[in-house]
């Protein structure tokens, strides 16, 4: 007896070890290698050191004190309610903020700059997300218990809480905390997520009802909304009734925002059944069972001193080219500019286009008028959004009203230097017209000081000397820029206005990078009604839109009619906008997807009357180059593999701020002489965690010692898409409405049809990084789980849907698939097990279902096996409910969700945990037609077996499995020849078997051949079986069917009893014949007999 003790605590013990080593890796690497430069955080005693915050050089400099009072406050309650929720073990200790090198703040004295940089921060704080807009969020592209590559504050975030200062921001980083630092996932559903739907439809003693995807103690309640009654889950959404939800304390995961909730899920608590990512990607476990397992908590006394965190302020270094930069315009306003007619209205409408259009976002520009004397129209002001840029550019005089002919440069540049006060530029814009002997560079030059000074010579005589003004910008720093005037100082021509356009332009050319200066593609003149080309090479990619831009005379203006682009093609080009804020220029918007033919493009100006030219020009902007990020699971060199985990492979591709999604990306990974191809992925599928975020995902297996990887990536075929706003130039216009729908992160796909996107433009490019792997590739490594298991319903059936697995994680060919459903008629699970076509595992597969009762809830999830009979983890579960009165024959999808034809609910009322799979809630009502009886003859014949099972559900103590004696058919989507091939379906029972690999002992099934029985009582409530009819769209491979058991000793009793039973039956019937055979002889005897008797 105490053998058998000792033999059941260490099986107990190993399973312990096997279950906690699969769903936790045993490799965790806290280091982040997203940005190997980025500062350790550790754990002091009880506090967190050395956590860093970068703010981002792109925010706006005005701002500095309110981010810092904000970071400051919301830390302190977030290091408070850590402490709390994570029972008295951890808080913040020390906190470093990096503010851009360029800011002043009145609260942060001058010092030394430190080698970080913004992007080297834990948490970063920046402007507003084109995805999640100002929500907080983590970055996570790796599994359960990792770390995460950093948080994401918005300014607006941190102003929304200076504003509405509460606790629930705190409670917010704390969750993202947890997010980035232990490795835990969302315990909510996602709007629109068919994978983590917002509500789910779950089985209550006899009847459905809709539970809200939340993980929660308490009685929550609240109402739902949506694609409710149509059963539609991913669209049913759930509002929380706060007053009446008071008692709900956790989770911190699900409901941060929820006054009350303090605390995270536990095992007490949690709902491993609920379909939230958490679930999925930590395999049912708590986010307190994983918090406790990490090295942060595991063994820590409880800290009852001081939470309050410190701070310290040092100054990043710019982790990029500015991307603006600061100046003062100088614009001379004397007699002289009002000359010509002309003279003044082309600076005027030049330094307003500049403004308006030219001047990147976050420029600063102050505007200074030089007379006799200087007067500031508008100190540093910051162009943030179209009125800021508005309210400066009308700033600028309508006129000169000034009758001094004298100008004071010292004055102006004395005004401008102040102004700046030592940062920036200042832009002088003066004429040279005759010689301006009353001033002297040295007097200029020391005026100037430290600023660099840059002259524009508007308009600029070549016989008058620039010499005064060379000295000038040669002692500064600065440039001398000229426009010449080649027909005399009394008469401005169109050629004029464009080359002080493009002067301007040239300072921020010089200044800024490339992608942030729109640039003249190609220009013609036109006089009187004139066709004129314009060449497009679409070789280089241009930013969101093109302008046409015309320069005319004011005289002109209403001389121009009609004015028309066309395509290469011919096609008629609709501007999107068009702007006349000027009087001597005019602007036509297009996109860069009208104007993406390379060749000729066509511009007719038709005009009633002129007395100069019209210059008309292509501006365009160059887009920023495809820049990869690359980084791994682990340090890249410093990869490990185990049975439990493998490295995986993440690549980014951004042009600027803004990423890239639906590009194709392959890495081949070179090693002692071999090469391992992957397809990274961003689908949500095969390894990526979240599909559309812009992560390119690959796990690497087979792969040993120094290694190249080199990776490919391209747009695509032109499907490659650049998620963020549009670029500046819409700010000439107006402040253009966007999409401003907020995604919460992260799902299991981002919806990229609710996010700024644009092309991406053509690319193709090819890089490699060095990478080790420091052990020996595994054997028997467990097949991948299926993250995207869903449903559809046509007219041909239901059918299961779901991207195939491979032998070693999603490397090679799954060989089976183990699919377990259950319905609501029944709760005991049903596993069958199908062998995989010989297709790729990249390949959809699809298992078409028949005989499925309406207004019945499925639910199914699959396992995949490899050749080992390794089982993969637990997909997904994905849900349907049948329509009784379906009559279209087109298909409905509807991925994880389900289909009632009649739900009525209002409202909702779910308890906590203490039964969780039985949770209290307002049931779903149907009016529906009875459920129809399928005709017995055409039922398939199937033999009932009844066997434990610990592996399908703790709460099921008996597995009904059903053996399907028609041929199960798998459709997938390869394009590769499958050969189809069909063999008599066995009833399998398990035999123990040594198979070696790697010294791995495992059981494969043996098949043996039986007799099915029919079961008719069991046929009527039967889940659905596989359909031999399969879609007619897709190329079908025929398989055989077998069945896993848990138990090989039961299965197999199982199996003699029902012949013990099949042998007492026989010989039952027998013995009855014989009865009835006598009593009906005798019958006919006496008969006779009497028959007899009476004719005697």
């Amino acid at each position: 007896m105490e053998g058998r003790l000792k033999l059941l605590m260490v099986a107990a013990l190993t399973l312990l070890v096997a279950v906690t080593s699969h769903a936790f890796p045993a490799t965790l690497t806290f280091k982040d290698d997203f940005n190997p430069a980025k500062p350790v955080v550790w754990v002091e005693g009880n506090g967190y050191r050395n956590v860093t915050v970068g703010v981002r050089d792109d925010l706006l400099e005005g701002d500095c004190e309110m981010l810092l009072d904000s970071l400051k406050a919301v830390t302190r309650e977030a290091s408070r309610l850590l402490h709390q929720v994570t029972h008295g073990t951890l808080y913040f200790e020390e906190v470093t903020i990096l503010l851009p090198s360029t800011w002043a703040c009145s609260s942060v004295p001058p010092g030394p700059s430190t080698p970080l940089t913004w992007r080297e921060g834990h948490i970063i704080v920046g402007p507003t997300h084109p995805v999640f807009k100002d929500a907080s969020w983590t970055q996570q592209p790796r599994g359960c218990g990792q770390e995460g590559d950093f948080i994401y504050l918005t300014e607006q975030w941190l102003k929304s809480y200076q504003q509405h200062a509460d606790e629930s921001s705190g409670k917010e980083l704390v969750a993202q905390w947890a997010r980035y630092r232990w490795g835990v996932f969302g315990e909510e559903g996602y709007l629109g997520d068919a994978v983590h739907p917002p509500s789910y439809l779950h089985l209550n003693a006899s009847s459905l009802s809709w539970n809200p995807t939340l993980c929660h103690n308490g009685d929550l309640q609240g109402d739902f909304s949506g694609s409710c009654e149509a059963g539609d889950s991913a669209n049913c959404s759930f509002s929380i009734n706060a007053e009446a939800s008071r008692n709900v304390t956790s989770s911190l995961m699900a409901l941060p925002n929820l006054q009350s909730v303090l605390e995270f899920c536990d095992e007490d608590t949690h709902n491993a059944a609920v379909p939230t990512k958490h679930n999925l990607m930590c395999s049912g476990s708590s986010i307190w069972q994983v918090i406790s397992r990490h090295p942060d908590l595991f063994g820590r006394e409880v800290w009852v001193g001081d939470v309050e965190p410190t701070f310290r302020v040092q100054r990043a270094e710019a982790s990029t080219q500015p991307s603006h930069v600061d100046m003062v315009l100088v614009l001379q306003y004397t007699s002289t500019m009002a000359e010509t007619l002309n003279r003044w209205k082309f600076l005027r409408d030049a330094v307003r286009k500049f403004l308006l259009v030219e001047a990147p976002k976050g420029t600063k520009i102050g505007l200074v008028m030089l007379s006799d004397s200087a007067v500031t129209l508008a100190g540093l002001t910051t162009l943030t959004d179209f009125a800021s840029r508005l309210s400066l550019a009308n700033k600028v005089p309508q006129n000169p009203t000034n009758t001094s002919a004298t100008k004071n440069l010292e004055a102006g540049i004395t005004e401008a230097v102040n102004i700046l006060d030592g940062n920036g530029l200042v832009v002088l814009v003066v004429e040279n017209l005759s010689n301006h002997t009353s001033e002297t560079s040295e007097n200029l030059v020391a005026a100037a000081g430290n600023t660099s000074v840059w002259a524009v010579l508007y308009p600029h005589l070549p016989s008058v000397s620039a010499s005064l003004y060379q000295d000038l910008v040669d002692a500064t720093n600065g440039s001398l820029l000229t426009v010449v005037n080649p027909y005399g100082p009394m008469y401005q021509s169109v050629d004029d206005l464009a080359a002080l356009n493009n002067q301007l332009r040239t300072i921020l050319s010089a200044s800024l990078e490339p992608h942030s200066v729109w640039i003249k593609k190609d220009e013609a003149l036109c006089l009187a009604n004139c066709f004129l080309t314009l060449e497009v090479d679409n070789k280089i990619s241009y930013q969101s839109e093109i302008i046409l831009e015309l320069f005319f005379l004011s005289f002109d203006a209403a001389g121009l009619k009609n004015i028309e682009m066309k395509a290469p093609d011919g096609t008629v080009l609709t501007p999107s906008a068009v702007d006349s804020k000027y009087e001597t220029i005019r602007h036509h918007f297009y996109t860069q997807a009208q104007v993406q033919q390379t060749g000729n493009y066509t511009v007719m100006i038709e005009r009633l009357t002129y007395v100069d030219g019209v210059m008309v020009s292509l501006l365009v902007m160059p887009r920023p180059p495809v820049v990869p990020v690359v980084w791994a699971s682990e340090p890249l060199l410093e990869l490990h593999q185990s049975n439990s985990s493998v490295p995986t492979l993440f690549v980014q591709l951004w042009q600027g701020e803004r990423y890239i999604v639906k590009a194709t990306v392959t890495a081949t990974i070179s090693f002692s002489g071999a090469n391992v191809t992957l397809l990274l992925r961003d689908d949500g599928t095969r390894g990526d965690v979240t599909g559309g975020d812009g992560i390119y995902s690959g796990m690497i297996v087979g792969v040993v010692g120094q290694a190249e990887v080199n990776i490919l990536a391209h747009d695509n075929g032109g499907a490659a898409l650049l998620v963020g706003s549009y670029s500046s130039l819409t700010l000439a216009i107006s402040d253009r409405t966007l999409k401003r729908s907020s995604q919460v992160c992260c799902g299991s796909q981002i919806d990229l049809s609710q996010v700024e996107a644009e092309p991406a433009g053509s690319f193709y490019m090819s890089f490699s990084v060095e990478a080790t792997f420091l052990d020996q590739p595994v054997a028997n490594l467990p097949p991948g789980r299926v993250t995207d298991l869903n449903m559809q319903y046509s007219a041909d059936g239901l059918s299961l849907h779901f991207t195939a697995s491979g032998e070693d994680y999603y490397s090679g060919e799954a060989v089976a698939y183990e699919v377990t459903h259950w319905t609501s008629l029944s709760s005991k699970p049903v596993v069958e097990v199908f062998s995989a076509p010989p297709a790729t595992a990249d390949s959809q597969i699809t298992l078409v279902l028949s005989q499925n009762e309406c207004d019945v809830l499925y639910v199914f999830t699959v396992c995949a096996l490899d050749s080992f009979n390794t089982k993969s983890e637990v997909s997904n579960e994905a849900r349907f409910v049948i329509p009784c009165d379906y009559t279209t024959n087109d298909t409905q999808t509807t991925a994880s969700s389900e289909s009632p034809t009649d739900v009525s609910t209002t409202s909702h009322t779910t308890s906590g945990s203490d039964s969780p799979r039985n949770e209290s809630s307002t049931t779903v009502s149907y009016s529906s037609p009875q459920t129809p009886t399928s005709d017995s003859s055409t039922r398939e014949t199937s033999t009932l077996v009844s066997t434990s099972s610990s592996e399908l559900d703790s709460s099921t103590a008996e597995t009904t499995i059903y053996v399907s004696t028609s041929t199960p058919q798998i459709s997938t989507s390869v394009s590769a020849s499958m050969t189809s091939q069909t063999t008599t379906t066995t009833q399998t029972t398990s035999t123990s078997t040594t198979t070696d690999k790697s010294s791995t002992v495992s059981s494969t099934p043996t098949p043996q051949t039986s007799t099915s029985v029919p079961d008719t009582s069991t046929a009527k409530t039967s889940t659905p079986a596989i359909s031999s009819t399969t879609l007619s769209t897709t190329k079908t491979h025929t398989i055989p069917t077998t069945t896993s058991t848990s138990s090989t000793t039961e299965a197999s009793s199982s199996s003699s009893d029902n012949k013990i039973a099949i042998f007492l039956g026989s010989v039952f019937g027998g013995l009855l014949f014989l009865a009835l055979a006598g009593i009906a002889a005798e019958y006919i005897y006496r008969r006779v007999s009497l028959k007899s008797r009476k004719r005697s």
